[in-house]
């Protein structure tokens, strides 16, 4: 009957409707998780490790004891020795994995947002929010990020295998230099061999990385020689 009929169209314009709420709700909570994502990684990162354990257990300040100024593991190991200096690498590592290893079990890795779930911890730790925007140069940080995307991408591989290549086999010297023709040539290859495997996102996430770490390298290095170059000066006076 018609009155059958238009209560039949009304109840399936009201589940549409539900469906419609239901979605909606279901996708603010992914941008809600997102959000949580980027922000946690962003600040994790900007915890600097190796500034924070060598000034309580050994009262030993890295940033002020190496020339370079970095509040990075390299130094720790340096300054303070094996042991702490790779607990020190292992929490500049963790730092990088634990953001974006969550996001690639929970969510959709093929979503742009993931990309800057990676780019957060290597960001926060170039900035470094709580060390006076103070940070470091963001290589033990982005291995953690790659091994944290492992379960989606084996893409570290090919950085570790570039940054052996440049240390050992073909030796760049300096390590800002070698850092800086690692990351560019690691993001010029990941633009290329990703896309190949849908993991496009992933490429943009690399070169994000990448784009950090060279700035970051350029930035301090300029300082460093500013500081030597300041330092020349006063012995001159």
């Amino acid at each position: 009957t018609l009155r059958t009929r238009k209560g039949s169209e009304r109840h399936e314009e009201e589940k549409k409707e539900q469906n419609r709420k239901e979605e909606r709700r279901e996708s603010l909570k992914e941008i809600i998780l997102w959000i949580i994502l980027i922000f946690s990684g962003f600040l994790f990162g900007s915890v600097m490790f190796s500034r924070i354990i060598p000034q309580i257990t050994r009262k030993k300040d890295i940033s002020e004891l190496s020339s370079d100024k970095n509040p990075g593991a390299a130094n720790v190991f340096k300054n303070c020795g094996v042991k702490l200096g790779i607990i020190c690498l292992l929490l500049d590592m963790l730092k990088g994995f634990m953001m974006p290893f969550i996001a690639s079990m929970l969510m959709d890795t093929r979503n742009f947002a993931f990309s800057l779930v990676m780019t957060a911890p290597v960001i926060g730790h170039a900035l470094g929010m709580f060390n006076s925007f103070k940070g470091g140069k963001c290589i033990s940080t982005s291995f953690g990020v790659m091994l944290g995307i492992m379960p989606v991408s084996r893409i570290g591989f090919l950085l570790a295998i570039i940054y052996v290549i440049f240390s050992v086999i073909v030796k760049i010297n300096p390590h800002t230099l070698r850092s800086i023709i690692s990351f560019s040539l690691f993001a010029v290859l990941s633009l290329i061999i990703l896309p190949f495997f849908g993991r496009f996102v992933i490429a943009l996430g690399c070169l994000f990385i990448s784009l950090v770490a060279i700035v970051k390298h350029v930035v301090m290095a300029k300082a460093e020689t500013e500081r030597e170059a300041d330092e020349l000066e006063s012995v001159r006076k």
